[in-house]
């Protein structure tokens, strides 16, 4: 029988052995404890002089112990799976290597309909060569960037795996990274993350163990073309060449803008989709961990570095908050063409940089924004050009001092940040909208209060787009895009996900959604 124990909490600073701890707790001998299962493991830093975990564990109990009372028994939930399928005309094709892409080709490969993976970008080895080559001397490959290429946007930032949601799904997408080689922490972490360094080493596995389903990866290749055929099934160009594709998954990230114009083209619906934008925000990472976890060493030794969240409420103006922090991180230049420029977060497995960033967001009303997916498109570009001019070009970034932006002018001198590619100081309101400007501003002010030191200790670096989708592919109840039966938006892209896992079990579901309205089991 096994049993689920609760918020047993361990200090931080006087480690325990959780079995003991369970049986204690369970007022058993340790020796009744057969088996334990750690379920979920959180940090409750409020008060820095007792931090403590705390952990939800399911324990067997040997057969001649006796279970107490008042403790609820656990069953392990298988996750789910696919059935095989059979479906006529079937030529699966997934479009993006990235969470999303590379799940839905699992689940093609469950149902027995293994696909073809098509990803403009190159395999994970040969992309890190690409993305360090741009950090150091700037030069651009517009398909292998820290964007486009295996593993998607999530490869390049801190392979955070946390998520509010709650679907079963979640619990497959850990299990499938733990069994390529992830830390089985994951599976329990509160907050769990991966890191850069070690999803790139990942990246190649999941290909392999795909590859060994039945599927096959053709990189370097873009889709270029959609039409429907005669038979009224999905065509697609891929370099040119067109082919069936039933279905085609479309997983092609938050970023691939001739995608989304593509797709207008051939008539898809797209719609405006809400979007909070903002600055990163660096602090050194012992300030930021001091804040929130005190200043005992060995906290900081038991904890590592701190990943916050911080909202501030903005009276009848929305807020402002801390978006995908990274502990011991750094903060990345990002770009897809020539003459665009964004800023997004990056930590390895050790989170041991000196610097803490986070995005510092703010949500943008529909008021302020462009009123269809083609002006949306429009108006987050001519936010990244504008970030690409005021570094100057060369794709340096422009940054700023805390106190400097509140108070309304412009930084010179050396600023230190974390950024690989050159900063530029500069005043980052001229190329915020003013409201979203203003609303910063006014929140910087709100946590510097709260905060002790948060603006003078903060610099600021921009611009920060990427949050989610500027647009939403709209589907029908099989997942479907709206009168394109076969073809399947899904994940970042899609507008109907954000983050690793959330993309990854958006990719999944959407082949099981489809495969359920469309195909038939097979004996």
């Amino acid at each position: 029988m096994w049993i689920e124990l609760s918020n047993l909490t361990i200090p931080a600073l006087a480690p325990q052995d959780l079995r003991q701890a369970a049986a204690r707790t369970l007022s058993v001998p340790p020796a009744a404890v057969a088996e334990l299962r750690v379920l979920r493991r959180s940090v409750d830093a409020r008060q820095h002089r007792n931090v403590k975990f705390l952990y939800r564990l399911a324990v067997r109990l040997t057969d001649s112990a006796r279970a107490p009372g008042g403790f609820r028994e656990w069953a392990e939930t298988a996750p789910p799976a696919l059935t095989a399928t059979q479906l006529d005309d079937s030529a699966p094709v997934v479009v993006g290597a990235g969470p999303a892409g590379l799940f839905a080709a699992l689940a093609l490969c469950e149902a027995g309909l293994p696909p073809v993976v098509v990803e403009r970008g190159k395999p994970a080895p040969e992309r890190v060569v690409d993305v360090n080559r741009f950090w150091a001397d700037g030069t651009l490959d517009p398909d292998s960037n820290v964007f486009f290429g295996a593993g998607g946007a999530g490869t390049f930032s801190d392979g955070k795996l946390n998520t509010r949601s709650k679907d079963p799904l979640v619990t497959k997408v850990l299990t499938t990274l733990v069994a390529l080689g992830a830390s089985e922490t994951i599976l329990y972490d509160a907050k769990p993350h991966i890191g850069t360094d070690l999803l790139v080493q990942l990246l190649p596995l999941f290909r392999k163990h795909l590859a060994t389903l039945g599927t096959r990866f053709a990189f370097n290749t873009r889709l270029d073309g959609l039409r429907r055929a005669a038979s009224g099934h999905l065509e697609v160009a891929l370099n040119g060449a067109w082919t069936l594709a039933r279905p085609l998954v479309l997983a092609c990230g938050h970023s691939a803008f001739d995608s989304y114009r593509l797709l207008l083209d051939a008539g898809v619906e797209l719609a405006p989709k809400p979007l909070a934008i903002g600055v990163r925000l660096e602090h050194p990472a012992p300030f930021a961990s001091a804040l929130f976890q005190g200043n005992d060493p060995r906290v900081l030794e038991a904890l590592g570095h701190v990943q916050y969240n911080v909202t501030a409420k903005l009276p009848n103006r929305g807020s402002v908050y801390s978006f995908c922090c990274c502990p011991g991180g750094e903060v990345v230049a990002c770009a897809t063409t020539a003459d665009t420029l964004n800023v997004n977060g990056m930590s390895a497995s050790r989170r041991d940089s000196p610097f803490t960033n986070a995005g510092l967001v703010t949500p943008v009303p529909p008021e302020e924004l462009a009123e269809d997916a083609a002006g949306m498109l429009h108006w987050r570009e001519e936010l990244e050009r504008g970030c690409f001019r005021l570094g100057g070009g060369g794709f340096a970034v422009p940054a700023q001092r805390a106190t400097d932006f509140v108070a309304g002018r412009a930084s010179t001198g050396k600023l230190r940040t974390s950024s690989r590619r050159p900063v530029a100081p500069s005043d980052l309101s001229r190329i915020l909208p003013t409201p979203v400007a203003a609303r910063l501003r006014d929140g910087l002010r709100r946590l510097d209060r709260k905060f002790n030191g948060w603006l003078r200790n903060g610099t600021l670096l921009g611009i920060e787009t990427t949050t989610s989708a500027p647009v939403r592919i709209l589907r029908e109840a099989d997942g479907a895009a709206v009168n394109w039966p076969d073809l399947l938006p899904a994940g970042e892209g899609s507008g109907y996900a954000g983050g690793i896992v959330t993309s990854a079990t958006d990719g999944w579901r959407a082949v099981d959604t489809w495969l359920k309205a469309h195909g038939s089991a097979t004996s």
